[in-house]
């Protein structure tokens, strides 16, 4: 799903198919040329706006999307800063591949295809640039139902999806606990809403943040 999952999180997702009816399956995306979603991500502890990321569809093949991203930031006063435009490649089915020592892992975004009750599980690990410290994400996910999510650029069917899970970041650092939630709307063919929730090892409340969807062009 886009990185941004806060700005990162929201580069990994983009995409699903005509909506369905409340009890059916939810296939794997699927976008077009020209389509289009535009996020904002606040930060819950100030409220004030972080991020603004607009994603754009410029190819697709069978297992990857080619996509343009436009990005600015805003300082505590408001102020914002504007970055050049920049390509990247993404997994069509929203996976995350992170690589850590040399070594693939994949965070499972989505376990097509979705309905309410299904589980999964996964762990991937992520390293700082100069591989001094290695944190393992150990997570499990849940579709816990459909909800109706209201966001600047409509109101939404959505199926909320919620990981939950620790992140070890070795002895020297300790293990947090991590906890997204998703609401992925098949109309949208993207999720809607996203939210961050992130405690750390000495159990205090750390990044709190939700990006929700605020623009959308996207084909039927």
């Amino acid at each position: 799903m886009f990185a941004a999952y806060s700005a990162g999180m929201l580069l990994a997702a983009a995409m699903a198919v005509s909506s369905p009816s409340m009890g059916q399956a939810v296939e794997a995306p699927k976008v077009s040329p020209g389509d289009t979603w535009k996020y904002q991500t606040v930060d819950q502890w100030s409220g004030r706006p972080k991020t603004e990321a607009m994603f754009t569809v410029l190819g697709v093949t069978e297992e990857y999307v080619r996509m343009e991203i436009e990005m600015r930031s805003f300082a505590a006063n408001g102020k914002p800063t504007r970055y050049p435009p920049f390509e990247m490649t993404n997994h069509a089915n929203l996976d995350m591949v992170h690589v850590a020592n040399g070594k693939n892992s994949t965070r499972v975004n989505f376990a097509w295809p979705l309905f309410p009750g299904k589980q999964w599980r996964y762990e991937y690990a992520t390293s700082t640039p100069d591989n001094r410290i290695t944190t393992t994400f150990r997570m499990a996910a849940e579709v816990t139902g459909w909800e109706d999510v209201e966001t600047s650029a409509g109101r939404f069917r959505a199926l909320k999806v919620v990981h939950t899970g620790t992140a070890d970041a070795g002895p020297s650092v300790g293990v947090g606990k991590n906890a997204w939630t998703s609401w992925y709307s098949p109309e949208a063919k993207n999720y809607v809403r996203y939210q961050v929730e992130v405690t750390g090892p000495d159990g205090a409340p750390g990044l709190r943040e939700v990006s929700e969807l605020t623009a959308i062009t996207v084909r039927p």
